[in-house]
């Protein structure tokens, strides 16, 4: 398969509030009409714009990226410490991919899922199963699906459903995991709508998002990546891989980069990221 060459055109960013999907929405594109859309779901920390450099480098392979950001996150009003209800999440994203394929009728749509954005998207297509029929492709990037029911005993996984602590959360991030990059660090330190802290109750939302797909069997004809920084220091990576597999199934491939970085966007891996989600089994250049 060839990797059609970069477009030359200016890349366009438009961002605002969409009452399609009641949020804020942020997309890149040109004015040569797309070959697909690449539909992004952000992760805990981050939002839509982290997206910048990722959008761009799609964009140039002739794609549009679009993302939207989650309650409690970006330009989103609502309160940036609390996760929402697992529910409000993947109805607010089945109701956003519903919009993005019937706008796009004629093109292909490829999913990605970014950290905890992995889990939401999954959540939705669990939810919302006649969506994943629809998708071209879903890229599990960087996401350690089920990492809650990995990590914690029964025991321990009914204090959490059943705490309704306000008390702050530290979500345990910093800059140096995501990148090695002096600039991206300070952007990422220096952000104002980075989710630093959350309640210790959202955790249970988190939790419910897992429990949504825990059963779930993905449609055999949907293409799955999982892919991921071979040492990346947020996610334990065997056990990654492990879990996208059970939910997945076989159909899902697994790709790991030779780096020790959380956010692939912001290292020297970008563009091999984007090569590896831009190539769609039926998508013939």
């Amino acid at each position: 398969m060839s990797t059609p060459a970069p477009i030359t055109p200016e890349i366009v960013k438009h961002v605002g509030y969409c009452d399609a999907v009641d949020g804020y929405v942020h997309s890149w594109e040109t004015n040569c009409p797309p070959r697909g859309i690449i539909l992004y779901v952000h992760g805990l920390q981050s939002h839509s714009a982290w997206a910048w450099e990722l959008a761009s480098s799609f964009v140039r392979r002739g794609y549009t990226f679009i993302s939207l950001d989650r309650r409690g996150s970006g330009l989103s009003p609502e309160n940036h410490t609390e996760f929402p209800n697992a529910e409000v999440a993947t109805q607010d994203y089945a109701r956003f991919i519903n919009f993005i394929l019937a706008s796009n009728p004629s093109l292909p749509v490829l999913a990605i899922g970014h950290c905890l954005g992995g889990s939401v998207l999954t959540a939705t297509l669990a939810t919302a199963p006649h969506l994943a029929k629809k998708l071209s492709k879903v890229a599990i990037v960087s996401s350690w699906l089920n990492k809650l029911h990995t990590m914690k005993s029964p025991t321990e996984l009914d204090a959490l459903r059943n705490d309704a602590s306000d008390e702050m959360w530290d979500v345990g991030l910093t800059a140096s995991d995501f990148t090695d990059s002096p600039d991206y660090q300070r952007f990422i330190i220096e952000d104002p709508l980075a989710v630093r802290k959350i309640t210790r109750r959202s955790r249970r939302n988190i939790l419910q998002l897992e429990d949504m797909y825990g059963a779930w069997k993905a449609p055999t004809e949907l293409e799955v990546q999982f892919i991921t920084s071979i040492n990346d220091p947020v996610i334990d990576v065997p056990s990654a891989a492990e879990q996208a597999r059970t939910v997945y199934g076989s159909n899902i491939s697994l790709h790991f980069f030779g780096e020790d970085k959380h956010f692939i966007p912001f290292t020297s891996f970008r563009e091999a990221l984007v090569t590896q989600v831009a190539e769609v089994q039926n998508d013939i250049t």
